[in-house]
């Protein structure tokens, strides 16, 4: 026999000794679906009008069922009853839309201020809503009161992400696979970490070069990044390059045997690498 056939069994024995029991009908209404689950909240609001669970469990069903209006009204019911009920505001800010939503789950933040999950959900909405800045104060305060806490974690990242915050990021991830390996007891491999953080470098040098090069088109007659000038950088190599120390003066037979060949002329050496950085 299953555990359901068995408190199905047990429910019924309280039936027959107290027939007007609210809470067996409603626990009774939760193992059963359809037409005889409504029948069992009835009769439970029916002996206690005041059961907030039956009028919960109530409008769920009508929920289920597409029956939206008395969902709402079970709901708002379950409210007037017990204005600190979480489960219905919740399912409430789900059927409202545009500002509505947004004001049910404030007052549940506002009734459980160390609750993540309900800060996460009413991060994202704000999230959702164009509202950046004040949806990422309440993901980082999900983390500050569960520092695990994975849909903050996800919707900080998201955020900076999206406001170009890569090496945020990238502590955001190096913190989580931490924190996940610490948990389950394992070792800390840290090589695909440094990998991610070489390709987080690349990138941001890579968006800066684009950023400066779009600055520069954006400008007249300018097709390539602003670099200093080739003749400022000459002239200043050949002024470093005069202050070095002068070489030996060579012989009499050393200058024939090198005036034999053609003459080379060597650019000096902060000069190439000055024209190298420039490529």
């Amino acid at each position: 026999m299953s555990t359901a056939s068995s408190i199905k069994i047990f429910l019924c024995t309280y039936f027959s000794l107290w027939p007007t029991y609210a809470s067996a009908h409603n626990n009774l209404g939760t193992l059963t679906v359809g037409d005889q689950a409504e029948q069992h909240f009835l009769a439970a609001i029916h002996a206690q009008p005041g059961h907030v669970n039956a009028h919960y469990n109530l409008g769920q069903l009508y929920r289920k069922t597409n029956r939206t209006e008395e969902c709402i009204k079970m709901l708002q019911k379950c409210v007037s009853l017990d204005p600190a009920y979480i489960p219905a505001y919740l399912v409430l800010a789900r059927l409202a839309s545009g500002s509505a939503t947004g004001v049910l789950l404030r007052h549940v933040v506002r009734l459980q201020p160390r609750s993540p999950d309900h800060l996460a959900e009413y991060a994202t909405w704000l999230y959702q809503n164009g509202k950046w800045l004040p949806s990422l104060k309440y993901y980082l305060k999900g983390m500050e009161v569960s520092p695990s806490h994975r849909s903050s974690l996800v919707g900080t990242a998201r955020i900076l992400r999206s406001r170009g915050q890569w090496p945020r990021v990238h502590q955001l991830i190096t913190r989580w696979h931490l924190m996940l390996r610490a948990k389950r007891g394992g070792l800390i491999y840290r090589g695909d970490l440094y990998i991610r953080a070489w390709q987080l470098q690349s990138e941001s040098r890579q968006r800066a070069h684009q950023h400066q090069r779009n600055l520069c088109l954006s400008e007249e007659n300018c097709s390539t990044p602003r670099v200093a000038s080739v003749s400022v950088q000459l002239e200043q190599d050949s002024n470093k390059s005069e202050q070095l120390e002068r070489a030996p003066r060579c012989s009499v037979r050393t200058c024939r045997q090198a005036r034999k060949g053609k003459s080379r002329v060597t650019a000096p050496a902060l000069l190439v690498q000055n024209l190298l950085e420039t490529l």
